[in-house]
């Protein structure tokens, strides 16, 4: 019981370490002084009480000398130096070495808080490896779901170009097979107007052959000339044409005024054997 609150208690341990010395030289020193004035009291009585009485001031100084030196020994060994390397782990904790560990010496307060300290550093490191497990499991979520995200689109292009394909071969009407092409393109695509105009070459104008969604069945029929309008300039330079906003772009002329639209609007040329042979729109 004693020996285990000597090693728990720092206070013991500098008092012990420096003490047990300092008794020990001056018992040692005063049994060496006693001797020599007995021998001297023989002859010299008065002498010899002189001796003793020097000999005990000089023998209390070099013991309290000695103590002092014990007291900073000690304090250099049980406090200083567990202190300065406790503070040296805490340094290079603070900098993210969470791996690091503080040497226990002892069971005393210091080591008591060394153990505290190394108990912290590995909760730290536990959530440190817990925050790492975290970010990899969403990393890879986030990239699950983007290749979903695009498995989902070419599986949606697949099935668009699967159902334009069965609609257009059952039927043998090219305006019927572009009408059906629209209402695909509208329902897959979030498309609110399209159309397909085609080059009339007697004419060279273009002229309005297929309409799906919102568009007015009035527009079919109707005729631009190349140059004329988005289309008409599509048509004319070969070269695909992107509106963001066709309330802001004068060259868009709303099929001549019929429906207004808003939104964006693009326009695509249709070319076989390097011919434009019309322009697919969608709004």
């Amino acid at each position: 019981m004693v020996l285990k609150r000597i090693r728990s208690s720092l206070a013991l341990k500098l008092m012990l370490a420096s003490a047990i010395p300092s008794a020990v030289v001056l018992l040692v020193g005063l049994g060496v002084l006693v001797e020599h004035s007995r021998r001297i009291a023989v002859t010299n009585p008065a002498l010899a009480f002189e001796e003793l009485r020097d000999g005990a001031v000089v023998g209390t100084l070099l013991a309290l000398t000695f103590a002092g030196m014990t007291v900073a020994l000690a304090v250099r060994h049980f406090l200083i130096k567990p202190i300065q390397s406790l503070g040296q782990v805490m340094a290079r904790a603070e900098l993210g070495e969470f791996l690091v560990r503080a040497r226990v010496h002892g069971e005393d307060e210091l080591g008591k808080l060394s153990k505290s300290f190394n108990t912290m550093l590995s909760r730290v490191t536990d959530m440190a490896v817990t925050e790492i497990e975290t970010r990899e499991e969403l990393s890879l979520q986030a990239e699950l779901k983007s290749v979903n995200a695009q498995l989902q689109a070419h599986v949606g292009e697949m099935e668009l170009l699967l159902e334009v394909s069965k609609a257009i071969s059952g039927t043998l009407d090219l305006p019927e097979q572009l009408e059906l092409l629209g209402k695909q393109i509208c329902a897959r695509l979030d498309v609110s107007e399209f159309s397909v105009m085609l080059v009339d070459e007697p004419t060279h104008q273009l002229v309005v052959e297929a309409v799906a969604g919102t568009a007015l069945s009035g527009a079919r029929g109707m005729r631009f000339h190349l140059g004329e309008g988005v289309a008409g300039e599509v048509a004319a330079k070969g070269q695909t044409i992107y509106v963001p906003d066709v309330a802001n772009d004068p060259r868009y002329l709303h099929y001549k005024g019929r429906p207004k639209a808003s939104g964006s609007f693009l326009a695509v040329p249709l070319r076989s054997k390097g011919r434009i042979l019309g322009v697919m729109n969608m709004n």
